[in-house]
């Protein structure tokens, strides 16, 4: 069996912690109630910047291996597995518990996640893989002069061209499938044609990308006073497809790529969770749960007090560990089932 890059497991763990810090922030309204200009202001805007790269930042890394990988129907069916589990028994967990009043529609839809979008992420990702071989054909049998000339289009078209007022090209600012081709074409021209490079110069590229997007934000919000209506364009930098995102998601898997293995204690118990951070997302993103979980949060928050990174930095950390036990436990329960199906 091969064995699995350290790096990838880190980033992936790392990547999910940004994805549900990054929800956090989103789902609680601290950034729509933090006073504009103030400490929080800066501090909780340069958090979201940081968050955001986290889906970039798995779909690098499956570009990476797949360019190079086998396809399996048995993934698929395993991934749809996964998003049906959690989307159902979630449900029936908050319907036992009268958490809330659920329709007709909203029961149905947990039935059906993929085809109503109910995880836009998952949808998205199980298309990608499922044309990833048919990608992988193109993108191999491009050279690579052909293959930056294609990905330097892509950046144009989707990073730069897409944020201009009134020309929207559909990529609905990286949440959509067109994005993740794009991204998954970036993580696979890495793998076959770039070897690393100096830690220093990818440092800078994360900090520079990283300060762009904050800075963005307050630039064009202070312009708002001088140019009427500009308030609509201050988040403009602020979506997986922003240039300033894609490029400190590249930075980031090119600073945690060439990690070394040292089979150490530590390593043996990243290597466990790594895999189960598919099942925190799923979790976590869950609509129902969302409005329970998040929404109480939402009345009690204060977004202008120092305790607003205490409720960010707990709720991070114990939303990623209790998720990580259930699907651990959700995975020991699979391979019962399986061992008895099995013997039968």
């Amino acid at each position: 069996m091969k064995k699995r890059k350290i790096g990838f497991e880190y980033l992936r763990i790392v990547s999910m912690l940004l994805i549900v810090a990054n929800h956090f922030l989103l789902f609680t309204g601290v950034l729509d109630n933090v006073k504009p200009f103030s400490t929080n202001y800066y501090i909780l805007w340069l958090l979201e910047a940081i968050g955001y790269v986290g889906v970039d930042c798995y779909v690098l890394i499956s570009g990476y291996f797949l360019i190079q990988s086998k396809f399996s129907w048995k993934k698929v069916v395993g991934l749809i597995g996964e998003v049906w589990f959690y989307s159902v028994v979630i449900l029936v967990c908050l319907i036992v518990t009268k958490q809330d009043v659920y329709s007709k529609t909203q029961i149905l839809n947990a039935f059906l996640p993929i085809s109503t979008r109910q995880y836009w992420f998952m949808t998205d990702y199980i298309i990608l893989y499922i044309l990833s071989p048919y990608i992988n054909v193109g993108l191999q049998n491009l050279d690579k002069k052909q293959f930056k000339k294609l990905l330097f289009i892509l950046i144009i078209l989707f990073s730069i061209w897409d944020i201009a007022p009134g020309m929207q090209i559909g990529v609905q600012k990286g949440y959509s499938l067109y994005w993740l081709i794009v991204v998954y074409s970036i993580g696979a021209y890495i793998r076959l044609y770039i070897e690393g490079g100096t830690k220093r110069i990818w440092k800078i590229i994360y900090i520079v990308c990283t300060v762009g997007m904050l800075t963005s934000k307050v630039v064009i919000s202070a312009c708002t006073q001088i140019i009427p209506g500009i308030e609509t364009y201050s988040n403009i930098f602020y979506g997986h497809s922003s240039i300033f995102v894609i490029g400190s998601a590249v930075a980031l898997f090119m600073l945690f790529k060439d990690l070394k293995n040292r089979d150490t204690k530590f390593e043996k118990w990243i290597l466990q969770i790594s895999p189960l951070t598919f099942g925190v997302y799923l979790i976590h993103m869950n609509g129902n749960l969302v409005k329970v979980y998040w929404g109480q949060l939402k009345n009690i928050l204060d977004a202008n007090s120092y305790g607003v990174f205490i409720w960010l930095a707990v709720s991070t950390i114990v939303v990623f560990a209790i998720s990580t036990i259930i699907d651990q436990i959700r995975n020991m329960l699979a391979k019962q089932i399986k061992k008895i199906v099995m013997r039968k």
